[in-house]
């Protein structure tokens, strides 16, 4: 059965919207919301590994590390190529044993993970605290 409508158009005023005004949900708004929220994520598990890793080498030291117990701050740049550089003691556990334990478990641990391609080419900064606990 046909029917025929009409539809009354109104002049907006300063309390309505006209259609124009309504604001859409923009399809390449949310694919590029998608994406960075893919490539944060990205990013933290790329960084998690290198945690992870920086932990597999801390007890590789020419020395006795069974008896430590402590953290050493250390910040150090991720460069493009995936290696270290600029690694540096933040904060002092209070042992020197220890602290270069730490120092060398990050220089031992670069250039060992490889960024996903999603995280791009740039240089980055992270600040890690190397654990030593009885048992560890």
């Amino acid at each position: 059965m046909p029917a025929d409508f009409t539809i009354a158009a109104a002049v907006p005023t300063e309390n309505t919207l006209a259609l124009e005004q309504m604001e859409v949900p923009d399809e390449s708004r949310s694919a590029e919301s998608a994406a960075r929220r893919r490539r944060r994520l990205a990013r933290e598990r790329y960084f998690q590994r290198v945690q992870e890793t920086v932990e597999r080498y801390k007890f590789h030291y020419d020395a006795d590390l069974s008896g430590l117990l402590g953290n050493a701050l250390c910040s150090f740049r991720i460069l493009p190529d995936d290696t270290f550089a600029d690694i540096r003691l933040r904060r002092s556990s209070g042992d020197p044993l220890m602290d270069a334990a730490a120092l060398n478990a990050i220089r031992t641990a670069s250039g060992k993970v490889k960024r996903p391609e999603i995280v791009g080419r740039q240089t980055f900064l992270l600040s890690i605290a190397v654990k030593y606990q009885l048992n560890m």
